[in-house]
């Protein structure tokens, strides 16, 4: 498990069952941008990371990462318990987070089947097949980004093909998101709370 900071507000985690930490440089990502140096506290029960924008909370036993605002008082998320992180043979890499009850979200690119801007409730799998139906044929465009009324932003970064997002649709007390191969990499981005999805436009 790798955690670091590349700005004050977002948090890039890397679990890599191997041990290897290393990956070709992603497009969508900025590789130049300078490293920030976060204060690193033991907390007795987990260790705090923090900086003047996010804290990030690494519990010891059981292991399992949760995000709070910059005070380490307000959470923002957190990772579930049992299998909130990790690599199976069926799934392959995956990660999983607590749903907030009133939590929304929006992102996660233009899916055709879910004809809603709100991915509560919803299973997205990243697959940009042509379809039928709706004035013609179009695809799917997808994206694997989305952002919380609870004030943060993820985005995964793996572009195997079949990708799944699962926003409370199997369980609505979490949410997920997993690929049959490739890295276990997101980047976690603290913003302002958010009610709706004009607030989160402006």
């Amino acid at each position: 498990m790798k955690v670091e900071f590349v700005q004050e507000d977002t948090a890039k985690v890397w679990m890599e069952p191997t041990g290897t930490f290393k990956k070709k440089a992603c497009f969508v990502v900025d590789q130049g941008s300078a490293s920030v140096v976060p204060k690193v506290m033991d907390k007795s029960d987990y260790i705090l990371i923090q900086t003047d924008k996010m804290s990030l909370r690494a519990y010891k036993s059981p292991f399992k990462l949760a995000y709070y605002d910059a005070a380490n008082t307000e959470m923002l998320t957190e990772q579930s318990e049992g299998k909130g992180l990790g690599y199976d043979g069926d799934t392959g890499i995956y990660a999983a987070m607590n749903l907030d009850p009133k939590e929304q979200f929006f992102g996660l690119g233009m899916d055709r089947d879910s004809q809603s801007f709100n991915r509560r409730g919803h299973k997205l799998v990243m697959n940009n097949g042509m379809k039928g139906g709706y004035g013609g044929n179009t695809s799917d465009i997808s994206g694997t980004f989305f952002t919380s009324t609870n004030g943060y932003g993820l985005y995964f970064d793996n572009t195997y093909e079949n990708v799944t997002f699962d926003m409370g649709a199997t369980d609505n007390g979490k949410y997920s998101f997993s690929s049959p191969n490739g890295e276990m990499i997101y980047y976690f981005m603290t913003g302002e709370k958010k009610n709706t999805l004009t607030d989160i436009m402006e």
